[in-house]
């Protein structure tokens, strides 16, 4: 993967990360694309550690920030607030105090915390299908054809629950509206804002949920030629209160 985008966020942290403290982030790497770089997302995890392992003390926790990198300084800026905001930090175990121990400690966990080959697969599987949707898209061909979700290597033991194709129409920044003063028409252009793949599967009496995001320029130009949504409103339109059309 490489970024997350909003939703992952929220389904790893729930309301502690913020889409005001998302978006700060996001810009961190120096694109803002709806996506956390890796490098920034890896230093929000660090961050996230410490932060728990100081909760109930806050003066300890700036102190050993101050030791931190320049980058885990301005995570945390953008961090702390939003966690005090909403009083709901993830991951609240506790780990070593000692800061230069705290990386090791995060790669230790990830290293037990590893999900089995076959979860792993089909989170392979979901960038797949968004790999097969980009190369359709650049070749002008229907990236929602059957083709792209033909998979080889489907591990064993997994039952799929649910496949989603979702068409992302989240961010209102490229959307369009207009008003025409004279007949009260008013029409609303929703543009696409990415393609996300959602796959929920259970393996071994365990439900999971694997999502792949892509907003690739190849894949945005096929979204907005084939999925823009117009819709059309009828309202009264008036000329100091008085009305013009129905």
């Amino acid at each position: 993967m490489s970024g997350y985008n909003f939703d992952f966020i929220q389904s790893r942290y729930g309301n502690a990360i913020t889409k005001q403290a998302f978006d700060q982030l996001d810009a961190l790497d120096g694109k803002q694309d709806n996506e956390i770089d890796n490098s920034v997302f890896d230093t929000v995890e660090e961050v996230i550690i410490l932060y728990n392992s100081f909760i109930e003390n806050k003066s300890e926790f700036k102190s050993c920030l101050e030791k931190a990198s320049d980058m885990a300084k301005k995570v945390a800026d953008i961090l702390v607030p939003s966690f005090e905001a909403t009083k709901d930090v993830a991951e609240n175990e506790p780990v070593d105090t000692d800061t230069d121990n705290t990386i090791k400690r995060k790669k230790q966990k990830k290293v037990q915390d590893k999900e089995p080959p076959a979860v792993q697969r089909m989170e392979e599987i979901a960038k797949e299908i968004l790999e097969k949707a980009e190369e359709a898209a650049k070749n002008e061909d229907d990236m929602f054809s059957n083709d792209i979700t033909k998979i080889k290597n489907f591990p064993l033991g997994v039952v799929i629950k649910n496949f989603g194709i979702k068409i992302n129409y989240d961010d209102p920044s490229n959307d369009d509206a207009s008003f025409d003063i004279l007949n009260g028409k008013t029409t609303i252009q929703r543009v696409p804002d990415g393609l996300e793949i959602t796959i929920v599967f259970e393996y071994n009496g365990q439900t999971y949920t694997k999502k792949a995001f892509s907003k690739t320029e190849n894949i945005m130009k096929q979204l907005k030629e084939d999925y823009t949504i117009e819709r059309v409103d009828e309202c009264n339109s008036s000329i100091n209160g008085g009305n013009v059309s129905g």
